[in-house]
């Protein structure tokens, strides 16, 4: 209804138009904004969904748009007092592709400012005759809109070749199977799937605009769709082929069928040797792993080096990294003892006697404190 009611504004201030183009969004393609183009007659067009480019000019100005929008509504100005003037900005500016300003090309000249000097009306040089002026603006904006024509289509063919050097052409056929490109929405879109299918090429009705079909009920989808959202779908046949069979069996199969006095079951189990039942080849590891340090203990050496050290079963010395607390039982002190390369919770209680000289010198001098 909102569409509607700007469309029939526009009419009523510009004339109506011939045809509207559009994309396929439900705004456009209701009930409503039919009518109205019904009681109007104007012809609706429509691009394929989800191919922007081929509404490039409008969406470019509607980037515009909201780029220019951004600040105000960020300073929390509301955004419908600040449009008429966004707008007239925008109307006002020389377009890159047609060289002229919007307001230049309907009305014939630019819009005047306090600052503008070529605005300055020379009475002199205006004609006597109002219909002398009117053919004097006639003649002004052929020209302009000739060039405008000009300079557009110069632009359209040098941003199709810039665009058609970075994309690989498909070439679809009546009948070929193809993915759709779909538009993954809600919770986890991220982890859906990005193509739909496959279909079945039903029509093909432009160099770039196919009609698909579901291969499984045969139904027709209602809206046409463009050859960037779609890629090619190789679908295996439904019967695997003979292919894997060598060609002595093979021969040997349809000999043998073309003989009604003959089992086919049977022969053909005779025909073709059964083949070699082998086992998969498991592949295990050679790593040795080696397990935490307490269990691995077995012996303690007490000689008399610069730090406690320890041998294992396998031979290897581990350093003290510091005493943790001490605890006394049955009249003996015990030390908890860290080892370097292992975690606290994997400490052990030494006894104060399988020290080395070194340790006990430590442990007297600082004492730990006591285990609760």
């Amino acid at each position: 209804m909102t569409v509607s009611y700007a469309l029939f504004d526009m009419f009523c201030q510009f004339g109506v138009c011939d045809t509207i183009i559009s994309d396929n969004g439900s705004e456009f393609i209701s009930n409503c904004t039919k009518e109205v183009c019904k009681l109007l007659e104007i012809r609706q067009n429509f691009t394929p969904s989800m191919i922007h480019h081929c509404l490039g000019a409008c969406e470019r100005t509607h980037r515009t748009l909201a780029e220019r929008l951004t600040p105000y509504i960020q300073k929390g100005t509301q955004w419908d007092s600040v449009l008429p003037a966004i707008t007239f900005s925008m109307n006002a500016s020389i377009n890159s592709s047609t060289k002229y300003s919007p307001y230049e090309i309907i009305y014939g000249t630019r819009p005047k400012f306090p600052l503008c000097l070529s605005h300055q009306t020379d009475f002199s040089t205006l004609p006597d005759d109002y219909r002398d002026y009117v053919e004097k603006q006639a003649k002004k904006l052929d020209i302009i809109r000739e060039e405008i024509r000009t300079n557009a289509q110069r632009s359209g063919e040098l941003m199709m070749d810039r665009y058609n050097k970075k994309t690989n052409p498909l070439y679809l056929s009546v009948g070929d199977y193809v993915y759709m490109l779909k538009d993954p929405s809600g919770p986890g879109r991220k982890f859906q799937p990005k193509y739909s299918g496959p279909f079945i090429v039903n029509a093909i009705k432009s160099p770039h605009i196919v009609n698909l079909k579901e291969p499984s009920s045969g139904k027709i989808l209602k809206y046409d769709t463009h050859l960037d959202r779609l890629k090619i779908a190789y679908v295996r046949a439904p019967e695997p082929s003979d292919y894997f069979l060598s060609k002595v069996h093979t021969a040997e199969i349809n000999r043998e069928s073309d003989d009604p006095s003959t089992d086919s079951d049977s022969e053909h189990t005779e025909a073709i040797p059964p083949l070699p039942q082998t086992q998969p080849v498991v592949r295990r590891s050679t790593r040795t792993r080696k397990r935490p340090i307490h269990f691995q203990l077995s012996t303690l050496d007490t000689n008399s080096s610069d730090e406690f050290t320890t041998q294992s079963e396998s031979d290897t010395y581990y350093k003290v990294k510091r005493i943790l607390s001490q605890r006394k039982i049955n009249g003996k002190t015990e030390y908890r003892v860290q080892f370097k390369g292992e975690p606290a919770q994997n400490a052990l209680w030494i006894p104060f006697e399988q020290l080395n000289e070194h340790t006990k010198k430590m442990v007297q001098s600082k004492p730990p404190p006591c285990a609760n």
